[in-house]
């Protein structure tokens, strides 16, 4: 039954996988970057990219081979770091620092339940640089959860750099093999070829 369902997505999971490794640097590069005021648009446009990078990533864990508990664990990230990304969006949220400060505490407590997925996807992925970047991400990312209150915001830099990378790897290596003439294999014969 997954077979099936996975061949009739019109998104594959590698593509989502891409998809969301786009969404979540657009969004962290908007919230960063311009650190746009709570009720802006800007506030708003990367709020929604933020929470459109965690809906991409539903098929990308349910494809990524990892113990049932571990899936467990990112769905519960995803499904709670959108609820406070959509809670944000409220600036009466976003504007009281001790709401905000309720907010970051369970989006890096839920960044715990993340890395237990990444380091469990990565100790099963296919190769080395799959496996190494991921149990990276899964460091910087759960590792910061535990120093955020003292640690400056400079301390999670390679948590973002390293989640969208094994994204983008996450999503090559779903996406398999290229195919064809342009990944060095030669065109099926033509009619009319000369035989070889």
């Amino acid at each position: 039954m997954t077979a099936d369902l996975k061949d009739k997505s019109p998104l594959p999971a590698g593509n989502l996988a891409l998809l969301g490794a786009a969404l979540f640097v657009g969004g962290i590069m908007l919230a960063i970057g311009l650190q746009p005021a709570p009720g802006s648009a800007a506030f708003f446009v990367a709020a929604v990219a933020l929470i459109a990078f965690h809906l991409a990533l539903f098929p990308v864990v349910g494809a990524l081979a990892a113990p049932p508990w571990a899936k467990a664990a990112a769905y519960g990230w995803l499904v709670v770091d959108n609820a406070l990304s959509t809670a944000a969006l409220n600036p009466d949220v976003a504007t009281a620092p001790a709401t905000m400060a309720l907010v970051s505490g369970i989006r890096y407590g839920i960044h715990i339940a993340a890395a237990l997925w990444i380091a469990s996807a990565a100790r099963a992925a296919p190769g080395p640089r799959l496996r190494w970047v991921g149990l990276a991400t899964a460091v910087a990312l759960g590792g910061y959860s535990f120093v955020y209150p003292w640690a400056p915001m400079a301390a999670f830099l390679p948590a973002l750099v390293l989640l969208p990378t094994w994204l983008v790897l996450t999503g090559l290596s779903l996406r398999g093999p290229p195919s064809g003439v342009l990944a060095g294999q030669a065109r099926a014969p033509l009619e009319g070829d000369a035989a070889p």
